[in-house]
């Protein structure tokens, strides 16, 4: 099955559409006198059933666990749960997790392409040969003289 890439990334990514909830907690960390001062950690939930019905994705299951990675994923397989707090701004967190959530979507819906069995060409094999025989010479010379 042919994929639209872009066409399903842009779906997706549409607010109105409902794949995806971002909620704003309080951050974590230590150090910092504003961490307290307001919810700036963006935390992303994703609706893995949904985007999997309506795409028809089922064979890309397995690309997606190893692209998202199993700590992401909730316990019952329904939702990925993507955070960042790299920032004091929320709204800066949400623009980050909402790239990382279309980076790990674009990777598993990115095609595969086959890969072209090919031959070594006889002049390379050639070559080769003729380089080791030439450092077998070379190594000929540097025995010890037999002086029996």
């Amino acid at each position: 099955m042919v994929l639209d890439k872009e066409r399903i990334l842009n779906h997706v990514m549409d607010k109105s559409k409902d794949f995806w909830k971002v909620k704003f907690v309080r951050a974590s960390g230590h150090g910092w006198q504003h961490k307290d001062h307001g919810n700036s950690k963006a935390q992303l939930t994703f609706d893995v059933n949904k985007f999997f019905e309506i795409f028809d994705l089922d064979e890309k299951w397995d690309k997606f666990v190893d692209v998202v990675g199993k700590k992401n994923i909730h316990h019952d397989w329904t939702a990925v749960i993507l955070e960042n707090q790299e920032q004091r701004s929320a709204k800066m967190n949400e623009e980050n997790v909402l790239k990382h959530l279309r980076h790990l979507l674009s990777e598993v819906l990115e095609e595969e392409l086959e890969r072209k069995e090919t031959k070594v060409p006889k002049h390379q094999k050639k070559k080769r040969l003729d380089n080791k025989k030439h450092h077998s010479k070379k190594k000929e010379h540097r025995k010890k003289p037999d002086v029996s």
